[in-house]
């Protein structure tokens, strides 16, 4: 881990040149947490509805990073509330409610992922299913902005979709990921689709104007692709695809993202 120096409790006498000081300040290299960090599991918020492990730290990004947890965490709390109270008394069953289930898909470098499945059942004729990541740079403690760190050829669109409980996600589109994602989706499959459900997803639901969701995977070391936002009827077309560092390279991503892939921690 770098050590910073705090150049202002220098005595005055000090040989060294104040600019010189400040240079030295200014160039540090930035953490990267090559090790990752330490994250802390936490208790249930509710029965079934896990909560987000925190990373240990007292770093601004860190505590940045703790601070939109707990408020993830507060969401969902708030959305399984308001699910109990829309399902009526003669629809209620055991199974009415809200469960969470999350994953750390990469802790370090540089990036600390999650990825979070919900099932929602709040009387209706379906229950929803719920699947987003959330993934924060560990240098500044923001959510990863994808179009700084895919290149131009990548991304054509971004904007901001609504998760279940309403989390605001930031998804992109193309067509060229359309076409990467088009061209592994056969070979990944879904135990919710046949062969003919396959090919209706490919034919009339998995267009250019679908956005994507991101996220890195350390135990595959690729970035992760999924539709979001699709309608209930068809969401079970949304199969998650890893794009490895080889299709990355090949579409032009920078060689330091693809050296966090190759090292990344699960």
């Amino acid at each position: 881990m770098t050590r910073v120096v705090n150049i202002f409790s220098l005595s005055c006498r000090s040989s060294v040149p104040a600019s010189l000081l400040m240079m030295t300040a200014i160039f540090l290299p930035a953490v990267t947490y090559a090790e990752g960090v330490t994250l802390h599991r936490q208790a249930a918020i509710a029965p079934d509805i896990a909560a987000f492990p925190r990373p240990e730290g007292n770093t601004p990004a860190l505590q940045r990073i703790n601070k939109a947890l707990e408020k993830a965490d507060a969401r969902v709390l708030s959305a399984a509330k308001g699910c109990k109270g829309n399902a009526t008394e003669d629809s209620l069953t055991k199974a009415d409610g809200w469960s969470r289930k999350i994953s750390v898909t990469m802790n370090g470098p540089t990036y600390l992922s999650y990825f979070v499945s919900d099932f929602a059942s709040c009387g209706g004729a379906h229950p929803d299913y719920g699947f987003f990541p959330l993934v924060y740079s560990l240098e500044t403690g923001s959510p990863v902005n994808w179009v700084r760190v895919l290149p131009a050829s990548l991304i054509s669109k971004a904007s901001l979709d609504s998760a279940e409980d309403g989390t605001q996600l930031g998804v992109v589109q193309s067509a060229a990921l359309m076409k990467l994602y088009r061209a592994s989706y056969p070979r990944q499959g879904n135990a919710d689709l046949d062969a003919d459900a396959v090919k209706e997803c490919l034919a009339s639901v998995l267009t250019d104007e679908v956005p994507f969701m991101l996220w890195p995977d350390a135990k595959q070391h690729a970035l992760m692709i999924q539709p979001s936002g699709l309608p209930h009827v068809v969401a079970a077309c949304a199969v998650g695809v890893p794009l490895t560092t080889d299709i990355l390279q090949k579409n032009g991503v920078s060689s330091a993202f693809l050296s966090v892939l190759e090292q990344a921690r699960p």
